[in-house]
């Protein structure tokens, strides 16, 4: 459905009702719903939105302040950004809800079918009433790519058409924004403009990672534009680009040089079967530019390729004159053969080979090669982590050592100044399958402008750890212990990335033996069911045995019915004894309070006004309900596991 619904065909309009119930029969808990949702809007408004208003909307000036640029920014982009701030400002003064759509899919779905057949307006007010109740990370696409093409439909039918055009900017991106773009393009008399603006705006402004996002609709907008003047436009953006989005522009005019619309005979993307893919703008389409147009794009990529670019501009430009190998590219290509970057030289190479040149690549620096030795024997055949990293930012990969302990790292990495020159790098163990393996870090100064193998040798020492158990061994057979250890808390290493944390699961005993630490300080966990567990310190190198002490404990198991309109895992319980609240070790997706030592205690489950004061506004709009108690003791005989059953959290009556 939604594959047929991206086509720009006529049949949309004929199947767009049936498409509509087909949508409404998804159960609203369904994953696909949003995805299908996503098309379908799409499908909706590119069908159901004029191309022309009855009267263009006028926009404020915008009372924000400008990103600031450098003196030599053109004042046409500077005018461009204002035209792109003005049409988004009434979209981002409108007043956001708190309702949350994780625990009212139901509703918020049956709101998107009432939209959808157009039964019952005005509806923009009821969508900004939600928002995503969940944390970062926790499946929030799910209501923000639909929620940014509602807003478009909802605003679009209450003909708030001001608000309407910065909804369409702000639309999560997608393979077809076709509908959106439709919306933009009636509502403001120069979308290039705008559009051109907006990148113009992300390019002076804050390095920020939600922008990513913002710019590939952005861009998606311009190479879909009609008419011309999309390559000036890209021109002029690439000229005074910084360089970590001098590729995406080069890559955006790549697509305007050769026709990114399928291919009628086969259907095939032409860039994808000349081999210019671009990962970042994959799924984009361009509307085909004339030769003018072409002739101009292909003229200013010449001209930009040179042995400064990025790394990744200068791959992009190789590929687009390998995909169009007109006898103008070769002198680009031949200027990009003596770019530091081997990867680079490689492309341009092909490129030149498959225009029917011989090429002779200049030396270049290969990969930067370490020599990993543990206790003076190779660490072969082996994955080790790297981190390079630059001020703030870090690369992070991992590389699995050769027979000779050879750890071989990308140089493209260190010879790519355009971020920032390499300031530190650090190689680490990957990963402690058990406790037989090494396990280190080592901080390093940038690599040397060599080819030499750089050698690393590590000493490690064993560290027995000796447990004193509890409890009867009969009572913990079968059962197994989690250990967590992680490196240095140092304030210092932990900048440079020596906080990773090992998780083994084993069999319990009474003796631990790492056969290979590096010495250095570690924090360690121990949890062992029925046990108080352990927490501190190990200073390995400084001693080779440890002793770690353990009290008889219980683990106490509940579980939690909450109110309508709440989830259990919003419920952060305290745990108190003799009127004092004492820490607790909890296990929010199972729980589970782990190792509670002996004593009389009362399991508090925080009320509507606590949680309101604790979570800060991230509270679900559910009903209001008092706190909760719940006693229970662990005494010498209580068994490992202790299960208070369900608690009820009732709303609070009125």
């Amino acid at each position: 459905m939604a594959r047929f619904l991206t086509k720009r065909a006529g049949p949309d309009t004929e199947a767009l009702p049936d498409l509509v119930r087909i949508f409404n029969a998804y159960p609203s808990e369904s994953f696909d719903k949003a995805k299908v949702f996503t098309a379908l809007a799409e499908a909706w408004l590119r069908i159901g939105i004029p191309q022309t208003l009855p009267r263009v909307p006028v926009f404020p000036e915008p009372s924000t302040n400008l990103p600031s640029a450098r003196d030599d920014y053109p004042q046409e982009l500077r005018e461009a950004v204002r035209d792109f701030e003005r049409a988004r400002a009434p979209f981002l003064a409108l007043q956001r809800g708190s309702t949350d759509f994780q625990t009212h899919q139901h509703d918020y779905w049956s709101l998107v079918a009432r939209l959808l057949e157009r039964k019952t307006g005005p509806c923009a007010d009821d969508f900004l009433a939600y928002r995503w109740g969940g944390y970062c990370g926790t499946g929030n696409q799910i209501f923000v790519v639909p929620q940014s093409r509602a807003l478009v439909m909802a605003l679009s039918t209450d003909q708030r058409w001001s608000e309407a055009a910065g909804a369409a900017l702000a639309v999560t991106p997608a393979t077809d924004l076709e509908g959106s773009l439709r919306v933009l393009s009636a509502c403001v008399t120069n979308p290039l403009r705008v559009v051109t603006g907006g990148l113009a705006y992300l390019d002076t402004g804050p390095r920020e990672s939600r922008m990513s996002k913002i710019r590939m609709t952005l861009l998606t907008f311009l190479l879909r534009l009609p008419g011309d003047g999309r390559v000036q436009a890209l021109a002029n953006l690439a000229s005074h680009a910084p360089d970590e989005t001098l590729k995406l522009y080069f890559l955006a005019l790549g697509k305007l040089v050769l026709s990114s619309e399928p291919s009628p005979d086969t259907g095939e993307n032409y860039l994808r079967r000349r081999g210019l893919s671009g990962r970042d703008l994959d799924g984009i389409t361009a509307r085909p530019a004339s030769p003018t147009e072409q002739n101009q794009a292909f003229d200013f990529l010449c001209a930009r390729a040179s042995s400064e670019l990025p790394i990744e501009a200068a791959v992009s430009l190789a590929e687009i004159f390998h995909a169009d190998p007109r006898p103008e590219a070769l002198p680009a290509l031949r200027r990009l053969l003596d770019h530091p970057s081997l990867t680079v030289a490689e492309k341009a190479a092909a490129a030149l080979e498959a225009a029917g040149e011989k090429t002779y690549i200049p030396p270049k620096l290969g990969r930067v090669r370490y020599r990993i030795e543990v206790n003076g024997k190779p660490y072969a055949g082996r994955p080790v982590e790297w981190i390079a990293s630059r001020g703030e930012m870090s690369t992070t990969s991992e590389v699995t050592t050769d027979a000779e302990g050879v750890a071989h790292l990308p140089r493209d990495i260190f010879l790519d100044k355009s971020p920032g020159p390499i300031e530190r790098v650090v190689l680490r163990s990957a990963s402690m399958p058990g406790l037989d393996d090494a396990w280190f870090w080592v901080l390093l100064p940038p690599p040397p402008a060599t080819d030499d193998v750089i050698p690393i040798s590590v000493q490690t020492k064993p560290l027995q750890v000796q447990i004193s158990l509890p409890r009867p061994a009969k009572e913990m057979q079968g059962l197994t212990m989690e250990i967590l250890l992680s490196g240095s808390q140092d304030i210092e290493k932990l900048h440079f990335g020596f906080s990773q944390r090992e998780r083994l699961r084993l069999p319990i005993a009474a003796e631990l033996t790492f056969a290979a630490l590096m010495p250095g300080v570690y924090r360690m966990e121990i949890r062992i069911p029925g046990t108080t567990g352990w927490r501190g310190e190990l200073r390995a190198g400084e001693s080779s045995r440890v002793t770690v002490p353990l009290e008889r404990a219980s683990d106490v198991k509940y579980s939690l019915r909450p109110p309508p309109g709440w989830r259990a895992n919003l419920f952060f319980p305290q745990l108190r004894r003799e009127g004092q609240f004492v820490p607790l070790d909890w296990d929010y997706e199972n729980s589970l309070l782990r190792g509670v030592p002996q004593g009389r205690y009362v399991l508090h489950l925080p009320s509507y006004a606590e949680m309101k004061r604790r979570v800060l506004g991230m509270l679900p709009d559910g009903p209001e309900f008092a706190s909760v108690d719940i006693p229970f003791e662990v005494g010498p005989e209580s068994p490992i596991d202790i299960d208070l059953g369900e608690i009820h959290v009732d709303r609070k009556s009125q």
